[in-house]
């Protein structure tokens, strides 16, 4: 699978239900795909490289417009330019909810709509924010041609038997070096 058709498969049936069903699990994942967001918007051809999370997040957030509105939680950079350690969702979202399943701070998840003056992050809204990006990633054709150019994921055998998502491409293992 490309980058642009793993992105894809995020906004599936089944992320959706979750986000209806079980927000609180949703946000671990929302999470992340925000960071993913982030990283195909930077076009760094390798999504593992340590120490640009952070970046990623925080340039997702003031360079998307479809984000616009998450800016609130950052702050300008300093003098010389540089963003200093004002990532608030990227802080106490992205980092709370990865590492500890848990956010920090005093981020108050919802289930629906967000009221970002009181510091609320609604699952339902965020979820329909990152659908929004990620089209907005698609419509820039420098992004959408680095997102489309290699092979992202591979998988060999099945994950999960019948319950596995289109979130992967399942390939044998004499295969599992496409390019």
């Amino acid at each position: 699978m490309t980058i642009q058709e793993v992105g894809n498969s995020f906004f599936c049936n089944e992320l959706e239900q979750l986000v209806d069903k079980k927000p609180y699990m949703a946000f671990v994942i929302m999470s992340s795909i925000l960071e993913f967001i982030g990283k195909c918007y930077s076009k760094r051809p390798d999504f593992q490289k340590t120490g640009y999370s952070k970046n990623d997040y925080y340039d997702a957030i003031n360079k998307l417009d479809s984000l616009e509105k998450y800016r609130v939680f950052n702050y300008p950079p300093d003098n010389n330019g540089q963003a200093p350690n004002n990532n608030y969702l990227y802080t106490h979202l992205r980092c709370g909810m990865l590492h500890a399943f848990l956010p920090d701070g005093d981020i108050i998840l919802a289930p629906s709509e967000n009221d970002l003056s009181k510091k609320i992050v609604g699952a339902r809204e965020l979820y329909t924010d990152l659908q929004k990006a990620w089209e907005e990633i698609k419509q820039n054709a420098k992004i959408a041609s680095s997102i489309n150019g290699n092979l992202a994921l591979n998988v060999a055998g099945e994950l999960s038997g019948s319950t596995s998502t289109n979130v992967v491409e399942i390939v044998d293992e004499q295969n599992s070096k496409k390019s």
